[in-house]
């Protein structure tokens, strides 16, 4: 499990994305079936860090790993809901699929 930062935008974007795919790797190479993102600590997400958590999601569907987001708060669950991304991190589909 990899826990997400307490904020999660535009300034560090960047940085929380190389966490992730060097994770994602590391997951990867030990064989590992899933990819598990902790949100406890998280408590500001702009645009830009939902957009990364959607990559997240993607990448782990073509690798063919599950994606979880756990420990999600009431701010991202408002955000995941208005970004219409609720439905991609809860079932792993897009809507319209």
């Amino acid at each position: 499990m990899l826990k997400l930062p307490e904020f999660l935008n535009i300034h560090n974007v960047r940085e929380v994305r190389e966490e992730i795919l060097a994770h994602l790797g590391k997951r990867m190479k030990e064989g590992k079936k899933e990819f598990v993102l902790d949100a406890a600590v998280l408590q500001d997400v702009d645009a830009a860090g939902i957009q990364l958590l959607l990559a997240t999601f993607k990448a782990c569907q073509r690798e063919g790993l599950s994606f979880s987001l756990m420990n999600r708060g009431k701010m991202l669950e408002q955000l995941l809901e208005l970004s219409g991304a609720v439905d991609i991190v809860e079932k792993g589909v897009f809507k319209g699929q």
